[in-house]
């Protein structure tokens, strides 16, 4: 069994995948546009060149991605991606990167159960909690 995470973007896909998997140090980005996919006829009107389906892995874990349909993107809410860092060096890396043309929740700090954590939502409108135990 296998779990992944579907994150839907506003039209940018497939920048924010190639951003998650250089920033992340992830694989090999796959990407199936509208026009190239068997639905390539039901595609929205301009849509041909956006994504339907996309994936990046990330160590262990799979994130995928779709561009959502003209006028159906809905702003993610209550809930959080969360990055696992086993460095505070990396932890600080990543979340600059993440923060950058973003915006920042809870900057980077200790606390009592780690020793870098912090909340913020990237460019893609994305959030994340980063967490370096």
């Amino acid at each position: 069994m296998s779990l992944a995470t579907q994150v839907n973007f506003n039209g940018n896909c497939k920048e924010a995948l190639h951003f998650y998997s250089a920033t992340f140090g992830g694989g090999e980005v796959f990407l199936l546009t509208w026009g190239a996919s068997p639905m390539a006829a039901q595609a929205p009107a301009g849509w041909q060149d956006k994504i339907l389906y996309g994936r990046v892995n990330i160590g262990e874990a799979e994130l995928l991605g779709s561009d959502a349909s003209p006028g159906g993107y809905l702003k993610p809410q209550g809930m959080t991606l969360h990055y696992g860092p086993t460095t505070i060096a990396d932890t600080q890396r990543v979340f600059a990167l993440l923060a950058e043309g973003g915006s920042v929740t809870l900057p980077l700090q200790e606390t009592f159960w780690s020793k870098a954590y912090g909340i913020v939502t990237d460019r893609f409108g994305i959030p994340w909690e980063l967490n370096c135990e």
